[in-house]
């Protein structure tokens, strides 16, 4: 037998083989191809028309995907609690100054005040007091008449050669005024002292 009887022989024994392989599964092949064909999606460009149940091209729409892509919103749930209260920021820095307003107009005129104190109503009180002893003091005191009150006050020193005027002021209750002098040196002095005072009305 030559090589290529050989050869021959192998290729017809491998070629039984396969058609024996063929007759005993090969159908039960072909079924499963067929039937993982089914089930596989069919791929094409054609476009989906929601609402109208089907597609361009052949072929029914899936109804839960058509419900899905137009799922509405549901309704707005409950408010929250308040939150608490944040910390208080940080002071901002002082602003500047802003431009003066306008002047304002004038006010209206107040009322007319109460009439004040003349001269007529001013009374004059006096007392005049006299010493002609050494480093001897001298008082004099002047007294408003009856409701009347002091609103000021004065005095006059004359006759000695150096007198000292210590006291003048109003009384308790400005009742009056009164006055008080000095005389200077070692000998007898006649010093004369007048006492003044300014009344008015108490009432």
């Amino acid at each position: 037998m030559t090589r290529w009887a050989a050869w021959l022989l192998t290729l017809a024994g491998g070629t039984g083989v396969c058609l024996a392989l063929y007759a005993l599964v090969g159908q039960e092949i072909v079924d499963n191809i067929a039937e993982a064909l089914a089930s596989t999606p069919r791929l094409s460009s054609t476009s989906t028309t929601l609402g109208q149940g089907s597609v361009a091209g052949g072929g029914a729409v899936d109804k839960n995907a058509s419900q899905q892509l137009g799922a509405v919103a549901g309704p707005v749930g409950p408010q929250g609690a308040q939150g608490p209260q944040g910390a208080p920021g940080m002071e901002g820095a002082v602003g500047a100054q802003g431009p003066q307003g306008p002047q304002g107009s004038q006010g209206p005129q107040g009322p007319a005040g109460a009439d004040g104190l003349n001269g007529s109503a001013v009374v004059t009180a006096t007392d005049t007091s006299t010493v002609v002893d050494a480093n001897a003091i001298v008082t004099a005191t002047a007294v408003c008449p009856a409701n009347h009150i002091a609103i000021s006050g004065g005095f006059l020193e004359a006759g000695a050669t150096s007198p000292s005027v210590i006291e003048s002021h109003a009384t308790a209750g400005f009742a009056g005024w009164v006055s008080k002098a000095k005389t200077q040196g070692n000998s007898q002095q006649s010093v004369s002292l007048t006492v003044y005072a300014y009344c008015v009305p108490s009432n």
